[in-house]
C-alpha cells in the first residue's frame, strides 16, 4: 500500500488516539517501509509521509528528539518531561524533514538528504551521505562527516562544521562559524559580529568566501596549497604567518601560494584577518 494513500486514514486514527487522555502505545503499520509506535498524553507530534519516501517531523515541547541507525532501519525517538513519547522506524535510504520548537535534535548515520529546523536548542548531525540542511534561532549547530553539501544557520548561536564532502554554507548573526578539515570547492561562511574560522584545504579550482563585520576572520591552510587569498579591511589588522602579503593598499591586501588557482576572499570590516600558513 502507497503511504501516501494511507496517510489520512493514519492521521485520523492519531487524532483519536490524542483525544483519549488515557492513550496507552498505538502502533500503526504504514506500509512495509513505515513502523509507527505512538504513546501520545502531554507532546504535540505531527508525522507525515509523502509518496517519494520523505518522512516529515513536527514535534512541540519535545526535551530530545534523537536519529540514529540500527541494522537495517532508522530508529527515531523522542521524549518529552512527561510521558509523551515518538518512534519510528523506517528504512535508511529515505529524505529526513524535523521540525521542532523546543526540543534538542540528533541525527546520525542517515543515507539521504536530512533538513532541520529548530528554535531554541542544540541540532547535532553526523555521519550523513547525503545532503544537510539546518536552520536554528538560538541552539548551536554541529555537523559532522557528511558526503554532501550543507547549509546550516544560527541566528544567535555558533555553528561548528567538520569532515564535509561537499560544498559549504553557513551563517551567524552574533556567533561564531567554523568549518575545519573538509573538501569543499565552493565554500561561503558568513557573521555579522561573530567570528569566522576554516582551516582546510584550498582546491586548485575552489572558491571560498569569509566574512564577518566585526569580528575576526582566521584562515588556517596547509603550506602545499595553491591559492590567492584576498583580503579586505583594515590592513593594520591583517597578520600573515607563513608567507607574504603583498598589493597591500588602503582596504585591501594579497596573499599568494603556489600558482594560485583556488581563490579566497577574506573580509572584515571593524575586526582582523588572520592567515597561517603551515
Amino acid at each position: 500500500m502507497k503511504l501516501a494513500s494511507i496517510g489520512c486514514v493514519w492521521f485520523l486514527g492519531l487524532l483519536l488516539g490524542i483525544q483519549n487522555a488515557n492513550a496507552e502505545q498505538r502502533v500503526m503499520e504504514l506500509g512495509e517501509d513505515v513502523r509507527i509506535a505512538i504513546d501520545v498524553s502531554a507532546v504535540s507530534i505531527d508525522v507525515s509521509t509523502h509518496e517519494d519516501r520523505t518522512l516529515a517531523i513536527a514535534a512541540s515541547d519535545l526535551s530530545h528528539l534523537s536519529i540514529v541507525t540500527r541494522g537495517q532501519s532508522v530508529l527515531i525517538t523522542g521524549t518529552a518531561a512527561g510521558s509523551g513519547r515518538l518512534e519510528l522506524s523506517v528504512y535508511p535510504n529515505v529524505q529526513l524533514e524535523i521540525s521542532t520548537r523546543d526540543s534538542r535534535v540528533s541525527v546520525n548515520g542517515i543515507k539521504g538528504p536530512v533538513t532541520v529546523r529548530n528554535h531554541t536548542q542544540p541540532v547535532t548531525v553526523t555521519d550523513v551521505d547525503g545532503a544537510v540542511s539546518v536552520a536554528t534561532w538560538t541552539g548551536p549547530v554541529l555537523i559532522e562527516r557528511v558526503n554532501g553539501d550543507v547549509a546550516a544557520m544560527s541566528n544567535t548561536n555558533s555553528v561548528h562544521i567538520k569532515g564535509i564532502h561537499g560544498d559549504v554554507n553557513a551563517r551567524s548573526t552574533t556567533s561564531s562559524v567554523t568549518l575545519e578539515d573538509s573538501d569543499s570547492t565552493v565554500v561561503d561562511l558568513r557573521s555579522v559580529s561573530g567570528d569566522v574560522r576554516y582551516a582546510g584545504n584550498i582546491l586548485r579550482h575552489g572558491r571560498y568566501r569569509l566574512g564577518t563585520y566585526s569580528g575576526m576572520v582566521t584562515l588556517q591552510i596547509p603550506r602545499r596549497s595553491n591559492a590567492t587569498i584576498d583580503l579586505r579591511g583594515n590592513p593594520r589588522a591583517f597578520v600573515v604567518e607563513g608567507a607574504q602579503l603583498e598589493e597591500a593598499g588602503e582596504e585591501s591586501g594579497r596573499v599568494r601560494i603556489g600558482e594560485g588557482r583556488g581563490l579566497v576572499e577574506a573580509e572584515s570590516a571593524l575586526g582582523g584577518i588572520h592567515v597561517l600558513v603551515r
